[in-house]
């Protein structure tokens, strides 16, 4: 290879790297930073269980029930266990999964949910009739307004 071919190919190469490092800046600059969460709603448990949830959505991340109990669960197995959204008749249902509970506390949590929100066939956050509800073996024992949209 002569020293002129030599020449060229670096030189391909180099405008190769600039143009990739370029285009690697331009879509970063595209970016934003995801805006913090922010809380959809909140229910404060004082019959049954005694304790909050807070229901928040994440940027990027989804929907998040985060919460804590003083009282009201008998049972350590968080999988008998279960919180019900119902906003204007529509209900979507999250697992306990992962919850510590030591009866009859349940320590603090965050736990993702399916829930959606004003999405085709998810829940309205300007609905009027709004309610979180907890199950215990499919059975309803606890149940709280949802107090902020």
């Amino acid at each position: 290879m002569s020293l002129r071919e030599l020449f060229l190919a670096m030189r391909t190469t180099l405008k190769r790297t600039l143009v990739f490092l370029a285009t690697i800046c331009a879509v970063a600059s595209l970016s934003t930073a995801p805006a913090s969460a922010s809380t959809v709603g909140s229910s404060t448990f004082t019959s049954g269980a005694v304790g909050e949830i807070v229901w928040t959505n994440v940027p990027l991340v989804g929907l998040r029930l985060s919460g804590a109990f003083t009282d009201g669960f008998t049972n350590p197995d968080p999988d008998v266990y279960t919180i019900v959204i119902t906003i204007d008749g529509q209900s979507c249902v999250t697992e306990m999964d992962g919850v510590t509970i030591s009866p009859p506390e349940v320590e603090a949590f965050t736990i993702p949910t399916q829930c959606s929100i004003d999405a085709p066939g998810g829940l309205r956050v300007s609905a009027t009739n709004a309610n979180m509800a907890i199950y215990q073996n499919g059975q309803s024992y606890a149940t709280a307004a949802i107090n902020q949209f």
